[in-house]
């Protein structure tokens, strides 16, 4: 998958979460995701990764 695309089902799982989390752990949480992005990981596993956060 591309990085365009892992960043679009990023952007569409977090506009999706209707629990709210404040600016500081929106932007760690992002910084995360974009790290597991460059890391080449797959959508499945970043999934994984930010359910943990929720």
């Amino acid at each position: 998958m591309k990085q365009e695309e892992l960043l679009k089902q990023v952007y569409d799982y977090f506009d999706n979460i209707k629990k709210p989390f404040d600016q500081r752990g929106k932007i760690t949480t992002l910084r995360c995701a974009l790290q597991m992005i460059e890391d080449g990981l797959s959508w499945k596993d970043i999934k994984d990764q930010l359910g943990k956060y929720f």
